[in-house]
């Protein structure tokens, strides 16, 4: 949560918004950057985001901030099939129980 607010504070756009963004303009490097300097933890500047992704590589940049999006809004899963789509859980909901 005090990520996606670190990043909103600073960008002036959702997290929802900046996905949605970066799905039709994956070029974007300056958004890149700042959604994962808003992840990090501690005090980083974005330019050092920027060192890390470099040192990294952009596709592990990518692979992190997707593995991130998705721990930040989990989908419901069903008897094993694939997560439904759909609003994400609120937070503090119990997941349901599995069989």
């Amino acid at each position: 949560m005090n990520a996606m607010c670190k990043y909103q504070d600073r960008a002036g756009e959702t997290l929802i918004a900046a996905v949605d963004a970066l799905q039709g303009a994956s070029s974007d490097v300056v958004r890149i950057r700042r959604l994962f300097w808003a992840g990090l933890v501690g005090e980083f500047s974005e330019g050092q985001a920027g060192d890390i992704i470099d040192a990294i590589g952009l596709p592990k940049a990518f692979e992190v901030l997707g593995d991130a999006v998705q721990a930040a809004f989990p989908q419901e899963k069903t008897d094993g099939a694939a997560p439904k789509a759909g609003k994400p859980k609120a937070a503090g909901t119990p997941p349901k129980p599995t069989s």
